[in-house]
């Protein structure tokens, strides 16, 4: 039982995941090109994301990150640092990279599906660049020995396994992945054009209303996936499964209609892409 894939999330919950990303199933795409609200888009979140665990896990990085960027701006400008400054950075660094590892455990064996469902995103994305989130860890907990080693002009610790001279190339500058990242979609226009006559359509309006009401509650339902027993796993998966198909008709027919905005198409697609 590796800690890739804890033996409670199973290869469904990973499967669904990749659905949420486009994958060889239509995901996100819809199999037609239509973004669909599942996945990353999904407009509904538990209280995973709204815990007090991660109520200031954005700002609290944005502070740690934005004083170490300082600290290596001056280094990259080539001034020497202070003994004080070598201190603070590596400091700061190995405080940002454990808040990262925390919050990032929590969501890798959370008890909620939508935190399961958004880690193993995150991973689906990282592997299309041949990375991984275990990858990714690796790097957050070498890096900050690493770096205090070069500023005492030493050297650095040999690499993790799992972590090679080629990923950390590909690794450079890159943004780390996030819980918050996957969960602050930037997609800001509405997936129906304003003159959608379909939505007009009290039985559409119907329809609607219970797939987002059904949706919703499948969310809520998920925040003890963790606990379900194996026929609970497979019957809460299978009716996830009914509600993403439920969205690629409901879409697909819109796109036939021609009434799916084409910038809501767009921005998704952007995301995808990041």
């Amino acid at each position: 039982r590796g800690a890739t894939a804890p033996a409670w999330s199973g290869p469904r919950s990973r499967q669904t995941a990749l659905r949420s990303l486009g994958g060889a199933s239509g995901g996100a795409s819809g199999g037609a090109g239509i973004p669909l609200p599942v996945g990353p888009f999904c407009p509904f979140h538990s209280d995973f994301f709204s815990s007090e665990a991660l109520a200031d896990y954005s700002p609290e990085l944005q502070a740690l990150d934005a004083r170490l960027a300082q600290i290596m701006a001056k280094v990259q400008s080539g001034q020497a640092l202070t003994p004080e400054e070598e201190e603070e950075a590596c400091s700061k660094m190995r405080q940002a990279n454990d808040r990262w590892l925390v919050t990032n455990t929590r969501m890798r064996y959370a008890e909620d599906f939508q935190a399961v469902e958004t880690f193993y995103m995150m991973d689906a994305l990282l592997r299309r660049e041949d990375l991984s989130m275990d990858a990714i860890e690796a790097l957050m907990r070498w890096q900050p020995a690493s770096m205090k080693a070069q500023m005492s002009g030493q050297l650095p610790p040999p690499l993790p396994p799992g972590l090679t001279v080629d990923m950390l190339r590909r690794l450079e500058g890159k943004v780390m992945p996030s819980v918050m990242a996957l969960n602050s979609v930037e997609v800001q226009a509405q997936p129906f054009v304003d003159d959608a006559r379909g939505l007009g359509s009290a039985v559409v309006q119907e329809e609607l209303e219970a797939l987002m009401r059904d949706h919703r509650g499948m969310v809520d339902i998920g925040k003890g996936y963790r606990n379900f027993d194996p026929r609970g796993k497979e019957s809460f998966l299978d009716q996830m499964e009914s509600i993403h198909d439920r969205w690629k008709v409901f879409f697909g027919r819109a796109k036939l209609m021609g009434e799916i905005n084409p910038e809501f198409v767009r921005e998704s697609e952007a995301y995808l892409r990041k």
